[in-house]
Order: structure tokens, then C-alpha cells, then sequence
């Protein structure tokens, strides 16, 4: 396997990702930076042919993911034998086999998409997309993928080895990727599992729990209202830990100051859903 680096325009890369629906009222979303024509292609009919594609997922599109598809713009070519001939991989995760002549036309380039397991993708960072020939040989069972020639950030590795053409070809292959959410417009709740009541010393730790219906919790916002008004309000952002999908336990330091304070923690989620008001229990700092 041939190892490629090419360089992008930073400004330019910066403005290839596009998210189709705001993540604050779903996790779906899009992620693609070809311009939609194809320029040139590469013929993809041997195990010396490469085909990789890098796309960057943005923080929070796989909150409430419930699928993904990645869609590839193709057209196949030398079909009769039966069985799969290529193999779509993800993060090094084989996602499937198959043979081209079940995706794509013969006349014609079109798009076909192909499901991603959402345990395989990652979000924040740049996921890899890779298709190679498994079986078969150039007159079997291949597929020519069409490549954006006028856009290149450096996110495809496109290697042709051919009787016709040897070398890099430049450019984006045109594989973008598709998720699809739960629609969360649910704010998250919170549960004090510090008593109310409870006599802390100062810089002593309270605790809780916050759940939410799709998303992850994203942050916990504890404020400490003293009974007397001589002090003023303090807030502090618990520190979370045992956090699961939908979950997170928390944890957060007292005041300092002695005295009597109503404590209450606000969740917010990862599709930015604060909880209205929250719990809110009476400590008191001695």
C-alpha cells in the first residue's frame, strides 16, 4: 500500500466541510468537500490501484446517530462473474464486500451508498474511507470512481497503475458521508445524590447524576446561592466522570466560605439543550 501526503490550502479545507442540519436539533448531518462534477476518474480494477478518501467529522454529529451511508460516484465495468470483487473499509474496519456491478451502472456514472456502522466513525477528527480490489483482475468485475479535479485538500490518495497511466491522480474522489440522528429537543435532568441538608466543609465535594433521551452530556453547571446576601452567587462546571451515551456522573467543589446555599446544577447535552431549571438542594458550608 502506497502512502501519500499531499498538502491543502488551509483556508480552503476550512470551508470543504459542510453539515446539512443544525446540530443543536439533530445529530444528522453531511459531510463532503467534492464539488458534485466529475472531471476524471480512476479506474479501480486491480490491487495496485488506490482509493482513499479522509473526511473530518465534526464534534457532536454522532450524538443520537442512529446510521451512516457513504455515497460514491461510480460506474462499473467488465461485469459477469458473480461475487465480490472490492471491499469498503472504515477506520480499518471492514464494512463490506462487494462486487460494483451490484451498485452501479454500466452506461453510466451514478451514486450509489453503501452503510457504515456508526461504532466505526469518530467524531472531531478525520475518518478514513478506503475501497481495493479483493478478487478478480482488470477485465473482472471492476468500477471506475469519479474524481473532483478542481478541488484538492489533500483528503484523497488516488494512485492509478495502469497500461494506459501510472501516478497520482489529483484531486477529491467524490465519497461524501451521511448521518442520520434521533431529533433531541429535550433538555437533559439532573439528580443531587448529595442529600439536601448535608454539612460540608469548605471546598468539600458535592455529587450527582445528569440523563438526558438522545445525546451525550455535554457540561454540568452547579451555582451556590447563599441564604444570606451579604455573599454573592458563585458557579462552578462539575467535573463528570462514568459517562455513558447518555449519561454522566459529576462532581463539584463546595464554596469556600462558611455558610448556607441553595445548590443547583444545570445539564446541557451535546445538541445544546440546557436543562430550564434544574435541582436544587440546601447545603451548608461550616
Amino acid at each position: 500500500m502506497r502512502t501519500i501526503i499531499r498538502t491543502g490550502m488551509a483556508v480552503a479545507a476550512a470551508l470543504a466541510i459542510v453539515v446539512g442540519t443544525p446540530l443543536s436539533a439533530s445529530a444528522a448531518g453531511v459531510v463532503r468537500d467534492d464539488d458534485g462534477v466529475r472531471d476524471t476518474f480512476l479506474d479501480l480494477d486491480f490491487v495496485d490501484d488506490q482509493a482513499v478518501k479522509r473526511l473530518v467529522l465534526p464534534s457532536g454529529i454522532l450524538s443520537g446517530a442512529t446510521s451512516a451511508t457513504l455515497s460514491v460516484y461510480g460506474q462499473a465495468d467488465a461485469c459477469g462473474t458473480v461475487g465480490a470483487s472490492q471491499r469498503l473499509v472504515v477506520n480499518g474496519t471492514t464494512e463490506v464486500d462487494f462486487d460494483p456491478c451490484d451498485y452501479f451502472s454500466t452506461a453510466t456514472y451514478s451514486w450509489a451508498t453503501f452503510p457504515v456502522s456508526i461504532s466505526s466513525l469518530t467524531a472531531g477528527t478525520s475518518n478514513t474511507f478506503e475501497i481495493y480490489e479483493i478478487d478478480g483482475d482488470w477485465n473482472d468485475r471492476n468500477a471506475f470512481y469519479g474524481v473532483d479535479s478542481s478541488n484538492d485538500f489533500g483528503r484523497s490518495d488516488i494512485f492509478q497503475s495502469s497500461s494506459y497511466f501510472t501516478g497520482d491522480i489529483g484531486g477529491e474522489l467524490m465519497w461524501y458521508l451521511t448521518v442520520v440522528g434521533v431529533s433531541d429537543v429535550v433538555p437533559p435532568q439532573s439528580t443531587w445524590t448529595t442529600p439536601n441538608g448535608t454539612i460540608l466543609l469548605p471546598g468539600d465535594v458535592v455529587h450527582g447524576f445528569s440523563t438526558d433521551n438522545a445525546s451525550a452530556i455535554s457540561s454540568v453547571l452547579v451555582t451556590y446561592t447563599p441564604v444570606v446576601n451579604v455573599l454573592a452567587p458563585s458557579t462552578t462546571y462539575a467535573a463528570t466522570s462514568g459517562c455513558t451515551a447518555t449519561s454522566c456522573n459529576w462532581s463539584a467543589t463546595a464554596p469556600l466560605v462558611p455558610g448556607i446555599y441553595l445548590a443547583n446544577a444545570r445539564a446541557t447535552d451535546a445538541a445544546g439543550n440546557t436543562e430550564l431549571a434544574g435541582p436544587t438542594i440546601s447545603i451548608i458550608v461550616a
